[in-house]
């Protein structure tokens, strides 16, 4: 059996069936977690991976990170207007988490998955910041 070139250009029914089925899968997420107790959601798993509610909230990140990257690419021409908007989408992103307060359903992310505090977050965003902005003077 030989498998299609993911390479390949989509036609629009094709492109209409695949963000169907993200949808569909995404709808049945939510539908089934919104069924689950409290309890449910915090038990942890016996060989003590993640409770559940922390595997829905990684899947709803990397569920809207996936979505996103194509649609909110950043187009501006200049750099200097790419990182302009990059510095306001994360502006917004903190505001929001800011103020939910301490909120232990939030992950600090790092590179492969490291979970981190805020405050490390910030400061390896300075820190490339910072880096970034040394290249380009």
């Amino acid at each position: 059996m030989t498998l299609p070139d993911d390479r390949l250009p989509l036609t629009a029914a094709d492109l209409d069936a695949r963000l169907w089925r993200v949808d569909e899968t995404v709808r049945l997420v939510v539908q089934r977690a919104a069924g689950l107790s409290e309890t449910e959601l915090h038990r942890l798993p016996p060989d003590g991976g993640w409770p559940l509610r922390r595997v829905l909230h990684h899947l709803a990140r990397s569920e809207r990170l996936c979505a996103a990257a194509p649609d909110e690419a950043l187009l501006d021409d200049e750099p200097s207007g790419r990182f302009g908007e990059a510095c306001r989408r994360l502006d917004d992103e903190l505001r929001a988490v800011t103020g939910r307060g301490n909120d232990p359903s939030i992950v600090y992310a790092g590179l492969y998955a490291v979970l981190q505090t805020p405050e490390e977050v910030v400061g390896q965003v300075l820190v490339f910041e910072a880096k970034l902005l040394a290249g380009v003077r």
